[in-house]
């Protein structure tokens, strides 16, 4: 049976769990699936696994005693749920603290926290940088006074103790440290909470950076436009484009020293159209 704590999206556990079972006990059909649940149509539950339709929170319980749940691992569903239908970054925040809570023995709860913590602090990826342009030889003060603003040591070394544990950067036997190509694995729906807390901690620190660092070396500005869907369209081409060229810029610079942030901003100050829709641009 698929354990609850090694997702976090509940219409993948759903639909996990359907088939499982469906493969133990060929008779199991989502007809008697949604009968153990309290719906009257088979169509309800079959709608909320392929994400036509959602599960309401008055329904939460009873699916997950239809799916065999145990208490706590209800509680962690109940939590799931609220997470995923989450509206705001603050709400989610709140479930997926209890989700965290819930599931804290589980082995891949523990991986979920380490990957969560790397894409929601800021100065992770500037460590990652910073480490492998120069050997600091383990002096994690130095390190953090490397990071603008800076940070603590005891944030530098754990910081360092994540990147390893994750497997984006290796100590080599000489004690230097060597960046990995890992790619991170966090479920969509965690990765996009963390994401939103990144964006909006490097937000912040482009604000400050107004007030702390000279001209000569940032380049903040904005422009104020009109826009069509078709010019909203073409301009978000031209930033992709863009990004991809500064990405080849950066690939063939050796001999970096400093570690910036490059951030691009497009967002609407006025009411869209409701013709627009939210995926149309």
């Amino acid at each position: 049976m698929p354990v609850v704590y090694e997702y976090t999206n509940y219409r993948t556990f759903l639909k996990d769990f359907y088939l499982d079972k469906k493969e133990k006990k060929s008779s199991f059909s989502y007809q008697c699936f949604a009968r153990k649940a309290g719906f009257k149509s088979k169509a309800s539950l079959a709608n909320i696994t392929t994400g036509r339709q959602s599960l309401s929170m008055s329904r939460i319980y009873e699916v997950a005693r239809a799916a065999g749940l145990g208490k706590r691992e209800t509680e962690y569903f109940d939590a799931l749920v609220r997470f995923n239908e989450a509206k705001t970054v603050e709400e989610k925040e709140f479930h997926f603290a209890r989700m965290r809570s819930l599931a804290q023995k589980s082995s891949a709860a523990r991986l979920m926290d380490s990957q969560f913590e790397y894409y929601s602090t800021w100065y992770h990826c500037a460590i990652r940088e910073l480490v492998t342009m120069a050997d600091f030889k383990d002096d994690f003060a130095a390190l953090a006074a490397s990071v603008e603003p800076p940070i603590t040591t005891a944030q530098a070394r754990k910081s360092v103790e994540l990147l390893v544990k994750l497997g984006m950067l290796r100590k080599s036997p000489a004690g230097k440290y060597f960046q990995t190509e890992k790619l991170l694995s966090t479920g969509d729906e965690v990765k996009s909470l963390a994401l939103q807390k990144y964006h909006q901690e490097h937000l912040r620190l482009a604000a400050e950076s107004i007030s702390r660092h000279e001209r000569s070396i940032r380049d903040i500005s904005s422009i104020t436009a009109g826009l069509s869907q078709q010019g909203l369209r073409q301009i978000k081409m031209e930033i992709q484009q863009f990004r991809k060229r500064l990405l080849d810029i950066i690939g063939a610079d050796a001999s970096a020293e400093a570690v910036y942030q490059i951030a691009f901003q497009l967002f609407p100050i006025s009411r869209l159209p409701k013709t627009w829709g939210r995926n149309n641009a």
